[in-house]
């Protein structure tokens, strides 16, 4: 279909409006539709126009489906554009309709996959009337642009959360614990499938409930029969059911119609190979069950995952199966989560049923985590995302804690104080590329920089005696931490005139800035590396630092990203943690920043966390790419034993960031810029590097004005690749920082 042009009205009375009809078209493999595994995800439409929905995705344009071929589905709409607008920017994305029960509550789509290209498509409607450019000529294919060069650029990502939450079930290793003998000895590994359905409030909820407490006081007595009969020491009677005999109800699924499958992802280090040696990692990432289920052996660590709209309405079933004949082996059932905490264990029980009746031959031991969406106007503008963009140049240098740790003893470099504005803006006058810190929260939720989760109080006592205790940085209010008084203990005893003097630095030199301040008052040409502060648990032993009763997990990570997204203006901005769920919160809960997961692999300078997920560099790779994050930050230790792995991560696609002491090492940092790491975060980058030094930006930008004899073009047009524009952006002196919120591009 041609474009066409009319000329309409506006008002009665107002003037004549010319319009273009510009009929938009998108084909999309059926191989990506056909497992997404839900029939009712559709194409849309959005871009920065009106019409099109003013990069809003709640207003997209559905667009039906114009034709079917072999190979792909065609979508197309036609929409009216006003003229004079010059060019149109949009995007498309696959979602399904969620259409809430609630006639006052909006429509919200629940986006599957979305075209992540830095820089939207563009269309110039003056091309379109002359003729010059037919979009329903050459209709594109989801995801896949054209670079000037000819090639084919390929950006397609899963979607982040835009209303719904989405409950992560994880089968942990040695999840499973079989009661019966016949079972412990055929039933090693199993096939194991989850389905989420919902819970009617007036008749559906009795009757799963009444079923589920039914079947929970009949396997109750049947494991205290089977108990007081053999007593645990291995003659117990087996209960009256054979493998091979079991049926495929549990007690009628009449309460479970419309159940829906989840999705998953193996992720660990011990899985067993895939059958794809192009990509030995496929099984963790994420993708739609298998019809039977997927493979749980003793060691393997499965997650599951599901998209509701109702949380306290959604319950759960697990299913397990037989690998060899695919029977039906037991099912174990989780009402709804209902608890304030975003993270908690399970232990279920697995049934069958003989004749009607339940029995139990097992537990299930089953950790959770729901992740819920962010405020509208946080989470559904999509007119520009760096998610995955990154400019492969030479290793950068990243300052850490701005200038470097100042409370390392026997060092003669002349430090200043760390995470304070004054060191981050010393870094960057250093030519550092980024600069990282952490942020956690104070007591009345202001995340603030600092570095421990606890400050250490000093209390004068008798005798003029001096004592530090440790208190946790959260039971402080911003006002508090900002008035303190930093000094180390060695200062205050050597010259005690330090606890009667005035402190006088300016603010600038102040410790525990908020985010806030810094990313208003920081060079916005350097970038950010943000780490987000959660206390994990030890492994043997107490949460990190004994810090406990710590912020709700969505709250915390809500509050923070909430400051970043407003303040964050045309800064870089890398985030990342170390705890692997609130990794996975700061991923699906936004679209625009990279996320990078910290790890500190296997160390001898650290003692491991009870995750598995954190304590070695496989093992965080394959979470980090089960997720779809940028990359790895990792410590320097286990990769400098096994060179190997720097190769393995990158093959995998991952950016690779380096950390740790060992990198204040000019023989350690020259080697692993030998080895091509994206990036090494280290101390005292003022020492090394003269006043006045570039950014592997700025060199960029000076090789593309040797190179061509044209100044790099700062405003970052669409004519550019999108992921050199990201880097092209002038410097400017800290007192030009912006803070609005309407502020975007600039990231990597």
């Amino acid at each position: 279909m041609a474009t066409k042009s009319t000329t309409s009205s506006s008002s009665s009375c107002g003037p004549r409006q010319h319009q273009v009809v510009v009929p938009f078209r998108v084909r999309v493999p059926d191989q990506l539709l056909g497992s997404l595994g839900a029939p009712d995800v559709a194409c849309y439409l959005v871009g920065d126009c009106n019409q099109l929905g003013a990069w809003n995705v709640e207003k997209a344009k559905s667009m039906p489906i114009a034709q079917k071929t072999a190979d792909y589905i065609e979508f197309g709409r036609d929409v009216q554009i006003p003229l004079p607008l010059g060019n149109v920017a949009y995007r498309f994305f696959l979602a399904r309709c969620h259409n809430p029960n609630d006639e006052d509550s909006e429509v919200t789509l629940c986006i599957s996959h979305w075209e992540s290209f830095r820089n939207p498509r563009r269309l110039a409607l003056m091309d379109c009337l002359t003729g010059a450019v037919q979009p329903d000529v050459d209709v594109p294919e989801f995801g896949v642009v054209i670079a000037q060069d000819g090639s084919q650029q390929k950006r397609i990502q899963r979607g982040w959360l835009t209303g719904q939450t989405q409950v992560h079930l994880h089968l942990m290793p040695g999840c499973l614990e079989w009661f019966r003998p016949n079972y412990r000895r055929a039933v090693r590994t199993a096939l194991a499938s989850c389905w989420s359905h919902s819970i009617a409030e007036s008749t559906g909820s009795a009757a799963y409930s009444d079923a589920a407490n039914s079947m929970t006081s009949a396997a109750s007595a049947a494991a205290a029969n089977n108990s007081n009969a053999g007593g645990g020491g291995g003659s117990s009677a087996p209960l009256p059911i054979q493998m091979g005999e079991l049926e495929e109800s549990l007690n009628g699924d009449e309460y479970l119609a419309g159940r829906l499958p989840a999705t998953v992802c193996s992720i660990g280090e011990s899985t067993p190979p895939n059958d794809d040696s192009s990509d030995p990692d496929a099984d963790c990432r994420t993708r739609p069950q298998a019809t039977f289920g997927e493979l749980c052996t003793p060691d393997s660590h499965l997650v599951f995952q599901v998209d509701t709209f109702d949380l306290e309405s959604t319950a759960f079933e697990i299913e397990l199966r037989d690998p060899k004949s695919r029977q039906l082996i037991g099912k174990a059932s989780l009402m709804p989560l209902r608890s304030q905490e975003s993270k908690g264990v399970k232990i279920l029980q697995v049934m069958v049923s003989k004749q009607g009746a339940p029995v139990l031959v097992g537990t299930l031991k089953l950790q959770y985590l729901f992740i819920t969406s962010m405020s509208p106007h946080l989470r559904n503008d999509v007119s520009v995302t760096y998610r995955r963009h990154w400019v492969k140049r030479k290793t950068m240098d990243v300052g850490h804690r701005g200038a470097g740790n100042s409370h390392k003893k026997n060092t003669s470099i002349n430090t200043v104080r760390e995470n304070t504005i004054h060191s981050m803006n010393l870094a960057a006058s250093h030519g550092a590329d980024f600069v990282e810190f952490d942020v956690q929260f104070s007591k009345d939720n202001i995340p603030v920089v600092f570095h421990d989760f606890n400050v250490a109080v000093t209390m004068r006592l008798k005798q003029r005696k001096l004592k530090q205790i440790e208190v946790p940085v959260k039971n402080f209010t911003m006002e508090s931490l900002q008035s303190m008084k930093l000094c180390s203990l060695a200062e205050m005893t050597d010259n005690e005139e330090h606890l009667d003097t005035d402190d006088i630095d300016p603010v600038e030199l102040q410790p525990f800035p908020s985010l806030r301040q810094c990313l208003e008052q920081v060079n916005p040409d350097t970038g950010f590396l943000i780490e987000i502060k959660y206390p994990q648990k030890v492994k043997g032993s107490q949460l990190e630092e004994n810090v406990e009763h710590y912020s709700e997990r969505n709250k915390y990570v809500n509050r923070i990203l909430k400051d970043v997204i407003e303040c964050g203006g045309r800064r870089r901005i890398v985030l990342c943690t170390f705890d692997a769920d609130c990794c996975t919160m700061v991923q699906l809960k936004q679209n625009r920043y990279p996320v990078l997961f910290l790890t500190q692999g296997r160390s001898e300078a650290y003692p491991p966390y009870e995750d598995p997920r954190c304590n070695s560099t496989l093992a965080s790779m394959r979470h980090a790419l089960s997720l779809g994050v940028l990359g790895l930050s990792a410590s320097f230790e286990e990769l400098l034993k096994e060179e190997s792995l720097v190769a393995r991560v990158q093959n995998a696609g991952l950016v690779l960031f380096v950390w740790g002491d060992g990198l204040n090492d000019a023989e350690v940092k020259a080697r692993f810029r030998q080895l091509g790491v994206d990036a090494l975060i280290y101390d005292y980058i003022h020492a090394e590097k003269a006043l006045g030094s570039r950014t592997v930006f700025e060199q960029a930008e000076n090789e593309t004005e040797a190179a061509t004899g044209v100044a790099a073009d700062t405003s970052r047009s669409s004519s550019a690749s999108p992921l050199a524009q990201h880097h092209q952006l002038p410097r400017r002196s800290p007192s030009t920082a912006s803070t609005s919120s309407s502020q975007t591009g600039g990231c990597l």
